[in-house]
């Protein structure tokens, strides 16, 4: 587990992300009292909502809440953060909200988030449809 509390390597969301594992890492450190794993949540959820202004490209083109934009942002919310990386929140979820923002899709079936697969809608929470935005 220590290995993937290492720097993020490039997948970021909270679902299988860097952004997942800090929050994972923190409610486990947080139930056991594990200072190192709440430091070493602390660490990565910093690194990961970095990384993801340093280079936006990281952010996967779709806005589902699983792998997409809407499950980036539930990581950067709950992301737990050193007070001094606390600051990198709200350009993150800006930056984030305006990337659902562009993605939106609006015809006859409704308002959505695109989805990675099909520009058809889908119904449901995790693929967006059910307009989480």
């Amino acid at each position: 587990v220590r290995s993937e509390l290492a720097e993020p390597t490039g997948r970021l969301g909270w679902d299988a992300g860097a952004l997942g594992i800090a929050r994972a890492a923190w409610l486990v450190g947080s139930l056991t009292g594990d200072r190192a794993a709440l430091a070493d949540a602390e660490r990565l959820g910093g690194a990961a909502v970095r990384q993801l202004l340093v280079d936006p490209r990281l952010v996967p083109p779709w806005a589902d809440l699983l792998g997409g934009v809407a499950g980036v942002l539930a990581g950067v919310v709950c992301a737990p953060l050193r007070p001094g990386d606390e600051g990198l929140r709200g350009p993150a979820v800006r930056l984030l909200v305006a990337r659902l923002e562009e993605l939106s899709v609006e015809d006859a079936a409704g308002a959505r988030g695109s989805m990675a697969t099909t520009t058809q809608p889908v119904a449901g929470l995790a693929h967006g449809a059910s307009g989480i935005e």
